[in-house]
């Protein structure tokens, strides 16, 4: 499906995405990300409850979003259930603009998704990140 023209401004002014799941495990895509997206220009967050503190590719793993900071896209490498429970806390934070919510395949749970719809907020799910500088993603 071609990109939603909502979604193309979006990414243009993002200028950082917070990578939730980003940890130390190399072997996961969740890691791997940090850098590639690095390389396509944008300031990248690693996010990781249990390796915060630590770094991936030179840049800071944190272990939460403190309040506060803005997160203009939001990537989410996480299982349903703890997709859920990052999407619940960032409805629950104070955003002057909402961020561009991304689910990684698998990591789609449909009463979050549905949240975020009564939200007004925007996500795509079920394409890989990789399809960032892409017009290929599904916007709900």
């Amino acid at each position: 499906m071609d990109a939603s023209p909502d979604l193309i401004p979006a990414l243009c002014a993002a200028t950082s995405i917070h990578v939730f799941g980003a940890g130390l495990n190399a072997e996961r895509t969740s890691h791997t990300a940090v850098p590639e997206l690095r390389g396509r220009g944008w300031r990248v967050v690693p996010v990781h409850p249990r390796d915060g503190g630590a770094c991936i590719d030179g840049v800071p793993i944190r272990s939460t979003v403190e309040e506060g900071t803005a997160v203009d896209v939001a990537v989410l490498f996480l299982a349903p259930e703890r997709a859920r429970a990052q999407v619940r806390r960032l409805l629950m934070s104070t955003f002057e603009t909402p961020p561009l919510v991304w689910f990684q395949p698998g990591a789609e749970d449909d009463i979050a998704l549905e949240w975020l719809k009564d939200a007004g907020w925007k996500s795509v799910h079920a394409v890989s990140y990789t399809h960032l500088t892409l017009p290929t993603i599904l916007l709900v």
